[in-house]
């Protein structure tokens, strides 16, 4: 699907970590890694990802891997500054780019099929915005069209996408992804899946 992109979102400091989530393994690789193989087998293209606390140890993740590495200098001032850049270079290598899938590093168990379906509810309803339905809100993985770019471009350096579904929640459709709730953000979040403590988990990964 190359005119659908995908904007991998690791630019974060993971200050309730400890340790940068972007590193801690899972399914033999680094979840950052991980999440990456995910976009490039969907067939989605460009596939983007923005870095930015600690950039220099975790982009070596993703070598040998048909990304585009952007590193934002200004990840501190919040999400929304990572999305506009991470649209901006997609738009960059695809100006004719359709729409635009944006991903968490955080989010382990997202899959090709979610993807897919996001297009695919895209294809069916028509909505500008195809979000993930999981714990009683609406969250990504998240499919933005072509028509709600310029939202994106709009967001403030504090938000993140949700605000846009929030906002223009009337151009919204959803998929069912119950699985979207899990996402590593504490110690605990990784324990629940059996891993390591992160900051052992880290030292010891030879990804």
């Amino acid at each position: 699907m190359p005119d659908v992109g995908v904007l991998i979102l690791a630019a974060g400091g993971s200050s309730r970590m400890g340790a940068p989530k972007q590193l801690i393994p899972y399914a033999g690789r680094s979840l950052l890694r991980s999440v990456a193989e995910t976009a490039i087998e969907s067939r989605c293209g460009p596939v983007v990802v923005v870095l930015g606390a600690q950039h220099d140890r975790v982009a070596p993740e993703l070598q040998h891997l048909p990304v585009r590495i952007m590193v934002n200098d200004r990840w501190q001032s919040g999400m929304g500054s990572s999305i506009r850049l991470g649209l901006r270079t997609a738009l960059d290598h695809a100006p004719g780019l359709s729409a635009l899938v944006i991903l968490l590093c955080d989010q382990p168990l997202v899959s090709t099929e979610i993807i897919h379906q996001l297009i695919g509810a895209h294809q069916s309803t028509g909505k500008w915005i195809v979000a993930s339905a999981y714990a009683d809100t609406l969250g990504p993985p998240v499919l933005f069209s072509r028509d709600a770019f310029s939202w994106l471009e709009e967001i403030p350096n504090r938000s993140g996408a949700k605000s846009v579904l929030e906002e223009h929640s009337a151009s919204v459709a959803s998929i069912p992804f119950a699985d979207g709730a899990i996402d590593l953000d504490t110690p605990e979040d990784i324990q629940k899946l059996g891993i390591p403590s992160p900051a052992s988990a880290i030292r010891n990964n030879s990804v």
